[in-house]
């Protein structure tokens, strides 16, 4: 109902300005020929004028319902980013014991019911411990998505129990613990800027030995067949670069930040088969303590896995 309410605002939005500037030229024309206010060598040059005026306001019109719309979702954004920076975080990751005991990080699923409207699987259970592969599979529509989604808790489960380094966790505490993974997706986003700068996005003291390992990881040689290398820029939505080469930016930039679990949802869909197997071999060898949750239609990845869970 609000994505309905959203696209009826911006199609108006987006259509008024030019309306109301029809309208108006109309009622010039009429009342000029009328009552002779202007000559015709004044009149066209104003009505076209008038024409890119009110294209202009048009496009204003869009960006503030785009603007209007966006904006719970960048404040969203923006307390959970001050969160997970912020000391109160930072104690937290503390008190899990990560920088004190390390290799000990583990999830457990007890008997989860998932789904947004209507349950899609009931009961599933499964725990991954430190280092090791889980892989989801299962047909469009089962719930492979969701599943990850009750897992990061951006949706509640409707029974059972998640714990996280034997912390019972649900949708209320899920933030003080999501330091501890990072998503990579199959459309991943990235910013106007260069490749360098969407590597190290949302990252204050980036660590070059980290960037060299990560970029290394995923295979980063198209990068030295561009004339400014990492400082090349992309256009918005990673225009510049093909859907294979932004898929590895993102799988890097997940890399970077070390996760305790990297969650990754078809996120290297759109490269080839090699590609795809010679970029897991190294994560598996360059990040052995790194725990793996991965999405995959594929069974290239079989290989990798402890454990394979299929959903119907």
């Amino acid at each position: 109902q609000n994505s309905i309410r959203f696209q009826s605002l911006f199609s108006v939005n987006a259509i008024a300005p030019n309306v109301l500037g029809f309208l108006f030229i109309v009622l010039l024309v009429i009342l000029n020929n009328n009552y002779g206010l202007v000559e015709i060598g004044t009149l066209v040059p104003f009505i076209y004028l008038l024409t890119r005026v009110a294209a202009q306001l048009s496009e204003i019109t869009q960006s503030y319902s785009s603007l209007f719309h966006t904006y719970p979702e960048f404040r969203e954004f923006k307390e959970s980013y001050n969160f997970l920076y912020s000391r109160e975080s930072n104690k937290i990751i503390e008190d899990l014991g990560t920088k004190n005991i390390k290799n000990k990080f583990k999830l457990e699923l007890k008997k989860i019911v998932f789904g947004r409207k209507k349950s899609l699987c009931h009961k599933i259970s499964f725990s991954l411990t430190e280092g090791k592969v889980l892989i989801i599979k299962g047909d469009t529509g089962s719930g492979k998505s969701t599943l990850i989604s009750t897992i990061l808790g951006l949706i509640p489960s409707k029974s059972g129990e998640i714990f996280i380094m034997n912390k019972k966790v649900d949708i209320k505490n899920i933030r003080k613990y999501k330091k501890l993974f990072f998503y990579a997706g199959t459309d991943p986003f990235l910013i106007n800027g260069s490749i360098m700068e969407n590597l190290i996005f949302g990252i204050n003291n980036p660590n070059s030995a980290r960037v060299k390992l990560a970029t290394e990881t995923c295979d980063f040689d198209f990068v030295d067949k561009l004339k400014l290398k990492f400082n090349t820029k992309l256009g918005d939505d990673g225009l510049g670069v093909s859907s294979g080469q932004k898929q590895k930016i993102s799988l890097a930039r997940a890399l970077i930040r070390n996760p305790k679990l990297l969650v990754l949802d078809e996120a290297t869909s759109n490269m080839d088969f090699r590609t795809e197997l010679k970029i897991f071999r190294n994560i598996i060898m360059n990040y052995p303590s790194m725990s793996m949750i991965i999405v995959s239609h594929r069974d290239t990845l079989d290989k990798f896995a402890d454990k394979i869970i299929r959903l119907k």
